[in-house]
């Protein structure tokens, strides 16, 4: 079953706990991000398995972190 285009509240787990973004997703297309990140990509559903291929390009620098991925060395 796809899913229906439409406004998505997405929640990813980081090596310092887990962060939350918005998705706009429509006909297979995603936009959205976050306080620090911004992401475009593309989602495929298959029978219940959701998978997405995003590229992330960070717009605000938050000190000691790398956006999506948890806290910088």
């Amino acid at each position: 079953m796809p899913l229906s285009n439409g406004l998505y509240e997405i929640a990813f787990e980081t090596k310092t706990g887990t962060d939350y973004g918005v998705v706009y997703m429509h006909d297979g297309k995603i936009r959205g991000g976050d306080g620090s990140t911004a992401f475009v990509g593309k989602a495929r559903v298959d029978g219940m398995l959701f998978s997405a291929e995003m590229s992330v390009t960070q717009h605000r620098h938050l000190p000691g972190t790398c956006p999506g991925w948890g806290s910088a060395t």
